[in-house]
């Protein structure tokens, strides 16, 4: 009798130890799920304010892109001074003496880029569109040299083969 009491006493203990435990545990991760729901909330916040500079700043950048884009174009060095910031290194490096030549590098890129239109044109009308339609020629497809292989000798000839040597 006095053992069955015991054991009884015994279970009566582990029971309660578990319960005690169990609500221990699931306090701790109550606790834990709040301070993770604090946490992704504070992340949250953080993200959209970083998002919100970035934006501002995106924003102010292409404002300057597109008064320096005017100033060019309007061959006005005044104002593409204003654009970049008299203190800039591009405003230290381009006087008013130097500013017919970025005029000259300015037009240039305007040419190349009509030009480039004018190819893509072409190419969507023969119906060339698309990942494969861009396609550099040679054993690489435009990717670069395969790992491993180096030149080993250029060729003399004026071909395009050369010596390749694995590493």
């Amino acid at each position: 009798m006095k053992q069955n009491k015991i054991i009884s006493l015994g279970a009566v203990a582990i029971a309660l130890i578990a319960v005690i435990g169990m609500a221990g545990a699931s306090y701790a991760a109550s606790a834990v799920s709040q301070d993770n729901t604090v946490v992704k909330a504070a992340i949250t916040d953080e993200m959209r304010s970083s998002k919100k500079e970035m934006d501002a700043k995106r924003a102010e950048m292409e404002t300057k892109m597109k008064a320096i884009e005017s100033a060019l174009a309007a061959n006005d060095y005044n104002a593409w001074v204003t654009a970049v910031g008299a203190d800039s290194d591009e405003a230290k490096k381009v006087t008013a003496d130097k500013f017919s030549l970025l005029i000259q590098a300015y037009n240039l890129e305007q040419e190349a880029k009509a030009k480039f239109d004018q190819a893509k044109q072409i190419r969507e009308n023969l119906g060339l569109t698309g990942p494969e339609s861009g396609k550099k020629f040679g054993p690489h497809k435009g990717r670069g040299p395969v790992r491993g292989l180096k030149l080993e000798q250029a060729p003399s000839d004026g071909s395009q083969n050369a010596t390749v040597q694995s590493k």
